[in-house]
C-alpha cells in the first residue's frame, strides 16, 4: 500500500533526529543501519512516485545525521533515479534528486568516492546540457555540480584533467546567451534592476556567481577566459552578451586573484563599449563597473585615463538611457574605492585622476543635472549629486587637484543647494528618492576638502 509506505517514511523522517540525538548507539546499532539502508533503497525503487519522493526526503534527513558507510549502497540507486527521471521526462524527480546535493552540510558527499562522483557529475551535466529541459532542471543539476566541486576539491582537481569543467562552464555560458530583446530596455524599472530574474540567462548568471565564490580561481578561470576570447567577437549579439555576462558574475568571486590578469581583459572590454547592440554595450559597462568596484585603486594607477574617457563618452553620448545611466553609476567606485581589498593595492603608490580629466567629469555632471535622464529618474539624479562629493573628496590630499576644481565650486554648491528643499526630502517608503541625503553628504565633502586645502587656496590668492 503506497499510502501506508509514505506514512511510514514520513514517520521515519521525523523520528530520525530524535533517535540520533538521544539514542545514537541504537541508531548505529549492528543491524539498524544496514536494515535502514536496504529499506530506503527498496522504497527508492518503488513504482509509486509518491513513495520515491518521500523516500528521498527521508534519505536526505537521515544521511545528514549520519553519513555512515552503510548508506553507500544507495549511491547507485541515486544514479538509477536520475536515469529514470531523464527517460520519463520527469522534471520533478530530476530536481528532487539533484537537490540532495544543494546543501554542503549534507553527509551525502561523504558516500561518494572519486569514481562514483565522476559518474554522478557527468550524468548531471548531461541532463543540464539538454536545451529542452526546463529552467528548474537546468539550474538544479548545474548547481549540484558546482556544490559537489566546491565540497570535494580532490575530485574537482581530477575532473580538471578531463573536459568536464570546460563542459560545465560552456553549459552555463549557453544559458547566459538565452536572452531576448527587451522592448522597454530604457524604462526606469529596468534601469533600477527591477526586472524579473526567472529566465535561464538570469539563472545562469547566478550559477556563475556561485561558481566564482566557491571554486578555486586556478581551477576554472583559465576556462572562463578562453570562453570569453572565443565568443566575444561572434556575429551573434547574444553570444557577445553571454561572454561579457560570464565576466560580470565571476569578477566579484575572484577579486583577490584578478589583480594579476585583469589589464588585458579590461582593455578588451573597453573596446567593446561601442558595440552596435545596446544590451552588449550595457553588459560591457557592467564588467567595467565590477572591476572598478573591486579593483578601483589599481585601475586608477594602471588604466584610469582610459576608463574615464570611455565612461565620459558613454555617459554623454550613448543613445541608450540604460547605458548612459550605468556609465554614470560606474564613476562612483572610480572616485570612491573604499571596498578595495588591501592586499591588492600597491603600497606607497596611489591612483590619481589627472586635473583636466576631473574638470571634464565635473562639466559632464553639471550638464547631467539638466538632462532628461536626471529629470525622469531619481536614481540618476541622486548618483549625479553624489558623484560631485566623491570627486571633490578624491582631491582631499591633493591641493593641486583641489585648485583645478575651485572655478566650479560656487556653481556646484549653488546647484546642490536647490536639492535641500522639502520637495527632495528622503521618504522611507520610497528609498530610491534620496536626493536630499546625497546633497547633504556632497556639500559636507566639498566643504571638508576646501577646509583641508585652505593654505594652498590662500597662497594662490583665490577668494
Amino acid at each position: 500500500d503506497p499510502t501506508y509506505r509514505r506514512a511510514c517514511l514520513n514517520f521515519m523522517h521525523h523520528c530520525s533526529d530524535q533517535l540520533y540525538e538521544h539514542h545514537a548507539g541504537a541508531f548505529h546499532g549492528k543491524s539498524t543501519l544496514p536494515m535502514l539502508a536496504n529499506t530506503l533503497k527498496s522504497c527508492m525503487l518503488s513504482e509509486d512516485i509518491g513513495v520515491v519522493f518521500q523516500t528521498l526526503h527521508t534519505f536526505n534527513n537521515v544521511v545528514s545525521i549520519s553519513s555512515d558507510s552503510k548508506f553507500k549502497v544507495l549511491v547507485d540507486t541515486v544514479q538509477t533515479l536520475l536515469e529514470r527521471g531523464a527517460e520519463e521526462g520527469n522534471k520533478n524527480l530530476i530536481t528532487k534528486v539533484a537537490s540532495l546535493f544543494s546543501d554542503q552540510e549534507s553527509g551525502i558527499y561523504n558516500l561518494y568516492d572519486t569514481k562514483s562522483a565522476q559518474k554522478l557529475l557527468w550524468q548531471l551535466i548531461e541532463i543540464s546540457t539538454d536545451p529542452s529541459v526546463p529552467n528548474s532542471v537546468f539550474f538544479q543539476t548545474t548547481h549540484a555540480c558546482i556544490q559537489f566541486l566546491s565540497f570535494n576539491k580532490k575530485i574537482a582537481k581530477t575532473l580538471k584533467e578531463t573536459d568536464f569543467l570546460q563542459q560545465l562552464v560552456e553549459n552555463m555560458y549557453r544559458g547566459c546567451c538565452q536572452v531576448e530583446e527587451i522592448e522597454d530596455f530604457d524604462t526606469v524599472a529596468h534601469i533600477e534592476g527591477e526586472a524579473e530574474h526567472t529566465n535561464r540567462a538570469e539563472l545562469a548568471k547566478d550559477l556563475f556567481d556561485t561558481l566564482a565564490t566557491s571554486t578555486p580561481f586556478s581551477l576554472v578561470f583559465d576556462t572562463i577566459a578562453d570562453l570569453y576570447q572565443a565568443n566575444i567577437s561572434s556575429e551573434n549579439w547574444k553570444e557577445r552578451y553571454g561572454a561579457l555576462a560570464v565576466l560580470v558574475y565571476t569578477i566579484e568571486g575572484y577579486a583577490d586573484k584578478m589583480c594579476a590578469v585583469y589589464k588585458p581583459l579590461l582593455a578588451d572590454v573597453l573596446s567593446r563599449c561601442d558595440d552596435v547592440h545596446n544590451r552588449v554595450r550595457h553588459q560591457s559597462v557592467c564588467v567595467v563597473s565590477q572591476m572598478l568596484l573591486h579593483l578601483a585603486p589599481r585601475v586608477q594607477i594602471d588604466m584610469g585615463a582610459e576608463v574615464t574617457e570611455v565612461l565620459l563618452q558613454l555617459t554623454q553620448n550613448d543613445p541608450s538611457m540604460t547605458v548612459r545611466s550605468e556609465s554614470l553609476f560606474s564613476f562612483n567606485p572610480l572616485f570612491d574605492p573604499s571596498d578595495e581589498p588591501e592586499q591588492s593595492v600597491p603600497t606607497k603608490k596611489k591612483g590619481k585622476i589627472h586635473g583636466p580629466t576631473l574638470v571634464r567629469v565635473v562639466e559632464m555632471l553639471l550638464a547631467k543635472l539638466d538632462s532628461d535622464d536626471a529629470k525622469s529618474n531619481d536614481t540618476v539624479l541622486s548618483t549625479t549629486v553624489e558623484n560631485f562629493g566623491l570627486i571633490y573628496h578624491s582631491c582631499y590630499e591633493s591641493s593641486s587637484l583641489a585648485l583645478k576644481l575651485l572655478p566650479f565650486t560656487d556653481q556646484v554648491l549653488e546647484r546642490i543647494q536647490c536639492y535641500l528643499d522639502d520637495e527632495y526630502a528622503y521618504d522611507p517608503k520610497e528609498p530610491k528618492k534620496k536626493v536630499q541625503v546625497c546633497a547633504l553628504q556632497t556639500a559636507t565633502l566639498i566643504v571638508d576638502t576646501l577646509h583641508e586645502n585652505t593654505p594652498a587656496i590662500d597662497a594662490a590668492g583665490i577668494d
